[in-house]
């Protein structure tokens, strides 16, 4: 009987992260120093997704997806938004469909939400 091969056209998989910022800082609240590449990469990278999103009303980064499409890194910006119910700010990318939430970054040093004011005609940024 010949073994059972899963079939290679199926897509990957996405990646959910559920993460919680403050596990990549240090005492004083930056970036940790003895992270591991990888969770160094990670933390860098969501730390400019919490930056990016609490400084402009645009769901829009200019942060680099991480993931991979093929054995190939991925070429996906990273579109974020807060929810308005939970504050954690919800991330994906529309090429690969990793995505996740980062909890825990307010007052942090890349929340820039105390550097400007909502008009009353002004949202959070969203993701539909």
């Amino acid at each position: 009987m010949a073994p059972h091969h899963v079939n290679q056209e199926q897509p990957p998989m996405n990646q959910l992260f559920v993460t919680d910022i403050i596990h990549f800082l240090d005492d004083n609240g930056a970036i940790a120093s003895t992270l591991p590449p990888p969770a160094m990469i990670m933390a860098t990278s969501l730390s400019n997704i919490i930056a990016q999103v609490t400084s402009q009303l645009n769901p829009q980064t200019t942060v680099n997806c991480w993931g991979q499409v093929n054995d190939l890194p991925c070429k996906g910006l990273i579109e974020a938004g807060v929810d308005i119910d939970t504050l954690e700010i919800i991330w994906a990318c529309p090429i690969c469909h990793d995505h996740g939430v980062i909890r825990q970054w307010q007052y942090t040093f890349f929340d820039c939400f105390e550097q400007w004011a909502l008009d009353d005609e002004d949202t959070l940024p969203v993701l539909s």
